[in-house]
């Protein structure tokens, strides 16, 4: 399974989001804006072949993201969105991606 966050821009040159997505990864570098991921996204990233994997959580690392964690909050607020057919059931790491970034 191929993660598909930001982070992957980062490193896709053929993606067409690729020269903006370098250009915000050097703003939140040069402190203009906070950036944050979760353990969700992390939990994806090490499932990636393990070269592409390594890359990734460096990237995390060197522009410093923080990392939010997971906790019963987000994922009762998860399944609240999958229940209320905001989300498909079929996509429970969605959910907690947007429930951890709303708490």
């Amino acid at each position: 399974m191929k993660p598909q966050c930001l982070i992957t821009y980062y490193f896709d040159k053929e993606r067409e989001a690729h020269a903006d997505t370098v250009k915000l990864f050097e703003e939140i570098k040069a402190g203009k804006y906070q950036a944050f991921t979760s353990m969700y996204a992390t939990r994806e990233i090490v499932r990636a072949p393990e070269e592409r994997a390594q890359k990734m959580i460096d990237l995390i690392s060197e522009f410093g993201l923080t990392i939010l964690e997971a906790n019963e909050e987000v994922d009762a607020l998860a399944a609240i969105y999958q229940e209320q057919g905001i989300i498909p059931p079929g996509s429970t790491v969605d959910a907690q991606h947007i429930a951890v970034a709303t708490i």
